[in-house]
């Protein structure tokens, strides 16, 4: 008798053992890459120098981009025989050259797929969904790791990659400000500040700053412009920008993830845009 209580405790202990490891794994899993990829990582050696690659062929989605150059010391150009800035493909060239990497398994959602071929005719190829990279030939085949944040930015650009922006998406002069049920309008050269549900206008303290900020913050200029279909705001803020004839909305999050919404979207990166607009949204409290 005493010996069956005690088989049957210690099954019930192992089954309540088993129970707690799997609604604990679970838990974890919510914060944990479910590839199990580790991060990649600086190396101190580059695996090869930037300027030893004389041919790029970057593929996001169906959209392509080849650059080649005939040596070291020529100038990047693009399949239409343009000059591009240089800086977009060394900043990748770079990465790839600097970094440690790792064995992991086949990439199923790779979007992006890129071959570099170097001035010894090796030919070296990757493939990466934005979030993790992996090398399919080369030296590396069959390593690689999950992408820092900084390194996800050379990735996320998607069909943008390679582009530089500079517009201004501030098609007329700014009429009105509105962020949340607060806005700020001008009316006879004079900007006031309203309440909606008070019904409250008082004329704003700084006339000044809602001059300078349309100054400082309707013309982008920018490298990195990232692809909407791999990037996602995180709890956005939402500030409404009121024109003549059409109205635009900027959202943004707490890392600095812009989208600008009108008749196109754009989203960028800019801590500095971030500030500025937190600062706007300050005056309209």
């Amino acid at each position: 008798m005493k010996r069956n209580l005690f088989i049957f405790l210690s099954i019930a202990v192992l089954a309540l053992s088993f129970v707690l490891y799997k609604l604990l794994s679970f838990k974890s899993g919510f914060d944990s890459d479910p590839s199990g990829a580790r991060m990649i990582t600086y190396a101190r050696d580059q695996h090869f120098h930037p300027d030893s690659a004389l041919e790029l062929n970057w593929v996001a989605y169906d959209k392509v981009f080849y650059f080649s150059r005939p040596n070291r010391l020529g100038a990047w150009k693009n399949n239409l025989s343009e000059v591009i800035n240089p800086r977009q493909i060394q900043d990748r060239l770079v990465f790839l050259a600097s970094s440690n990497y790792f064995p992991i398994d086949k990439i199923r959602d790779a979007i992006i797929t890129a071959r570099i071929k170097f001035d010894n005719h090796e030919v070296w190829e990757l493939e990466s969904n934005g979030r993790l990279l992996r090398w399919t030939t080369g030296p590396f085949s069959g390593k690689g790791g999950k992408l820092s944040p900084d390194a996800q930015n050379l990735f996320l650009t998607g069909r943008y990659s390679f582009q530089d922006l500079k517009m201004s998406w501030c098609s007329e002069r700014p009429l009105e400000f509105i962020y949340e049920n607060r806005k700020i309008v001008q009316s006879k050269s004079r900007w006031l500040k309203l309440i909606k549900k008070k019904q409250i206008e008082k004329e704003l303290a700084d006339q000044n700053f809602i001059e300078q900020w349309i100054g400082k913050n309707c013309y982008i200029n920018t490298s990195r412009m990232y692809d909407e279909k791999l990037v996602k705001l995180d709890s956005p803020n939402k500030l409404q920008v009121k024109f003549q004839n059409s109205i635009k909305t900027l959202f943004w999050d707490s890392k600095a993830l812009i989208k600008i919404h009108g008749d196109n979207s754009y989203y960028i990166k800019s801590n500095k845009m971030k500030i500025s607009i937190e600062e706007l949204t300050r005056k309209l409290q």
